[in-house]
């Protein structure tokens, strides 16, 4: 949808009040600052990153808990992506292959203490990493899952929803 960042309306219709995640770009500072202090204290979405080159509007931004992008560094990013990882960029980039990566925090009381080789993950989704404890982890079989640990998920899009809902459980 495309509107004003301060129509409630929309931004309902958008899905703001269930959304875990907003990425904002706009060509006008002030849209981004406005749809950003929504996300944050309006909606309580926990993950926003903003596109944003101005100092100003990244500083202001930043002080709301929102993850600042530049144009340059995003640009960057994408373009050492593909020259040093030509086949996971391409992987990941062409919808085509239906492969996707996200990122869950482990609820599940049932999965967390387990080796990693006895959680039973759907599909195709695999556990590529881990943060725990503020260390990011390549984990093994015998990696051990604890709760709030990070885990990033690979797989097609079906598995990954599956596997989600399965680290996300309460129990």
């Amino acid at each position: 949808l495309i509107g004003r960042p301060e129509d409630m309306e929309m931004l309902d219709m958008a899905g703001a009040p269930r959304a875990s995640a907003l990425i904002a770009t706009a060509v006008e500072p002030e849209t981004c600052l406005i749809a950003c202090h929504l996300a944050r204290q309006q909606f309580q979405i926990p993950n926003v990153i903003a596109l944003a080159d101005k100092p100003e509007t990244a500083q202001a931004l930043q002080n709301m808990g929102v993850r600042v992008v530049r144009s340059s560094t995003a640009t960057a990013l994408g373009l050492e992506g593909a020259l040093h990882f030509p086949a996971a960029f391409e992987m990941l980039m062409d919808l085509s292959y239906g492969i996707e990566l996200v990122e869950v925090s482990l609820l599940n009381r049932a999965v967390a203490g387990l080796p990693l080789r006895r959680v039973r993950l759907p599909g195709n989704a695999l556990v590529l990493g881990i943060r725990s404890a503020g260390e990011a982890l390549i984990p093994n079989g015998n990696t051990a899952l604890e709760l709030g640990d990070v885990l990033t998920l690979v797989g097609n899009h079906q598995t990954l929803r599956e596997a989600m809902q399965l680290v996300q459980k309460f129990k």
